[in-house]
């Protein structure tokens, strides 16, 4: 295809476009809410679970607000909320943040919560028995985040990990278990994050194929030494042999520590991609975003992938044109549910030229080329992707980006030179080899507020009466032109 001419792009089925009015899910016949087993629900720690169709982008009425003021355009960042994750189990939706006043869709009050939340996924009922409090260096929510929420395959437990120092006025850095049957914090996980007194930020955790995997900014996890990436005993918290790489390097000088922001895990749990802020892996050239193969046994070695162009090119001392903004520019990554592929997001503040990634979602292969190219790149108008989930024909995208398909290549050709399509906030790329542009009519314009970037996505599979669909979180109050303060379900209908 010609550089600068407009691709056909393939318009949204009409029963999927925005209503007129927000969706509302049915929970089952004359109002009896349908019981959700743990089995209906996306693998813990895996890729997203893949979804017979679209979502629509039009959001249930019935989820709570989270009030307070966007991260970005708040003058005292000390009124900033946002959903920083999502997890489920059964009808439960947990979700972590910062997070303190609660309102029910009617406006009346749900109570007062310290940074994590529970509520029924199919009535938006919070769950006021659920009030753990987590608080930073200075016994405040604003300095304590909860960043990660992940469950247990079976439901029984839940990690929470952040920047907290204190769980319920104790002692508990960076990465607590919670117990889903007594509602208690769990006094036998030992995480001993930054038990060394120097960092001990939580970003990520993944539960897969029964293994525990933490990354932060640490240097000691689990009672030993290692930097950014760690895998635990899911119980105890004490460090296992399944993950002792060295990880070591940073974007630049000021690009903070060393640290891993995001895992991984393939459905089949046998590979695992890790984005951060680091330049060598084993040490090998990893600029940011590393490949690593797992064994039968579970232990992870370094695998020979690597986008070497794209991610020297995005590089601060290598490309033309690298993320200048944000040196440490990756955010997110999730798999294909076929695990043949993975798409990656990212921010930067670059020209949104290839092969740079700054701003942009691509698609990647699952293989080990050492020059591997993207199957496709879709720019930004030099705005900011936070999350990805991909569900098969599609991959969602959320950020503080107002529009898709800036520009748009495919294995290093551009096919499409814009003009851009506003899509704010959020939005919805047809995932085809042969694609990568985004859907029109879904969340089209400017009708959702974007503020600092909605950063949290869940899938859940189901139908209508299971709630399911695409759970979103950030620090914005609208969706779509309608109120869905933090977090919102766009539904499967």
């Amino acid at each position: 295809m010609i550089s600068g001419s407009r691709p056909t792009r393939t318009r949204l089925d009409r029963k999927h476009l925005v209503k007129p009015s927000r969706v509302a899910v049915a929970v089952g016949a004359v109002g009896v809410a349908v019981v959700l087993g743990v089995g209906l629900l996306p693998s813990s720690g895996g890729a997203a679970a893949a979804l017979p169709r679209i979502v629509s982008s039009n959001p249930v009425d019935y989820t709570p607000n989270i009030v307070g003021g966007s991260c970005e355009d708040v003058t005292d960042l000390s009124l900033c909320r946002r959903v920083n994750d999502i997890a489920r189990i059964g009808n439960t939706v947990w979700v972590g943040g910062v997070i303190d006043t609660v309102r029910n869709p009617n406006g009346s009050s749900a109570g007062t919560y310290s940074n994590a939340l529970s509520f029924d996924a199919l009535t938006g009922a919070v769950n006021t028995t659920f009030r753990p409090i987590f608080t930073g260096a200075t016994d405040q929510i604003q300095d304590g985040p909860v960043n990660a929420v992940e469950r247990s395959t079976d439901g029984s437990a839940l990690w929470f990990g952040g920047e907290f120092k204190k769980v319920n006025g104790t002692a508990a850095k960076g990465l607590v278990r919670w117990n889903v049957a007594t509602n208690s914090l769990s006094t036998t996980f030992q995480p001993r994050i930054g038990a060394d007194n120097k960092t001990a930020r939580v970003h990520d955790i993944k539960f897969f194929c029964g293994r525990l995997w933490v990354a932060g900014d640490f240097t000691s996890a689990g009672g030993v030494t290692r930097t950014a990436l760690v895998s635990l005993d899911p119980t105890t918290g004490a460090a296992t042999n399944h993950v002792n790489i060295a990880i070591t390097g940073t974007a630049s000088a000021t690009a903070g520590p060393t640290r891993v922001y995001r895992i991984a895990p393939s459905p089949n749990c046998q590979r695992v991609v890790i984005t951060g802020n680091f330049t060598r892996v084993a040490g090998i050239e990893r600029y940011q975003v590393a490949m690593l193969n797992v064994s039968t046994t579970g232990v992870a070695s370094l695998a020979p992938w690597y986008g070497l162009t794209s991610l020297r090119a995005s590089h601060p001392g290598y490309g033309a044109t690298p993320c200048t903004s944000q040196p440490a520019w990756t955010r997110d990554v999730d798999w294909a549910p076929d695990g043949t592929w993975w798409a990656l997001v990212g921010t930067g503040g670059g020209t949104g030229t290839y092969p740079a990634l700054c701003d942009s979602v691509s698609r990647w292969t699952n293989n080990d080329d050492t020059h591997a190219i993207p199957v496709w790149v879709n720019y930004s108008e030099k705005d900011t992707f936070l999350s990805v989930r991909v569900t098969g024909a599609h991959v969602y995208v959320g950020g503080h980006f107002r529009s898709l398909d800036a520009a748009v290549y495919r294995k290093g050709v551009k096919v499409y030179s814009g003009p851009a399509h506003a899509h704010a906030g959020l939005g919805v790329i047809q995932a085809t080899y042969s694609s990568g542009m985004a859907v029109p009519g879904w969340n089209d314009g400017a009708v959702t507020t974007r503020g600092a970037g909605w950063g949290a996505m869940l899938v859940t599979t189901g139908d209508t009466r299971h709630a399911a669909g695409l759970w979103v979180g950030g620090d914005s109050d609208q969706i779509s032109g309608e109120t869905g303060k933090r977090v919102a379900l766009l539904p499967l209908i």
